[in-house]
């Protein structure tokens, strides 16, 4: 008796490979957004530096030229503030794109890794069934012998006649 195959063995190969690119692409999602805000938070980090140095300029002498390069640089980066958030959204919003793909693409291949599962299932309870009519073929014929043993052995013992 031959072994199990399972007929879409090709195609479940297909929902594997199609599951795996797509966890590749949530990681490089995930590794663009993870930049995308460490992009942010480096913005961040240099108008608080700017506000300080202006705070401690403000203190001291300091130039309408010198506030005037510290106001464009701060307006400058105030605006790089707001479209470096717009960017770290959309980044956000293809991680949540792209996890959604993954849950699709696993939820196909759990389809069929269940089919899978089932006609497996019934191929061992088919080769079961058919063990268990070989041995009762085999116990039947073993009766069948059984009996014709008796039968001939009491031909042997009736007494012949002649």
């Amino acid at each position: 008796m031959s072994g199990f195959k399972f007929e879409f063995e090709p195609l479940l190969n297909l929902k594997i490979q199609l599951e795996n690119n797509q966890k590749n692409e949530l990681g490089k999602s995930i590794k663009i957004h993870e930049l995308e805000k460490h992009t942010l938070d480096g913005l961040f980090k240099k108008k608080n530096l700017l506000t300080n140095k202006i705070n401690e300029s403000v203190k001291g002498l300091i130039t309408i030229n010198e506030l005037k390069v510290f106001n464009n640089y701060f307006q400058y980066l105030k605006n790089s503030i707001d479209m470096q958030k717009e960017v770290v959204n959309e980044a956000a919003r293809n991680v949540d794109i792209e996890r959604e793909k993954l849950v699709d693409c696993t939820k196909e291949r759990k389809k069929y890794d269940k089919l899978k599962e089932h006609k497996q299932h019934e191929f061992l309870e088919e080769m079961e069934k058919k063990e268990q009519k070989i041995i009762d073929e085999i116990i039947s014929f073993r009766q069948v012998e059984r009996e014709n043993g008796k039968s001939q052995e009491l031909r042997s013992e009736e007494p012949k006649q002649g």
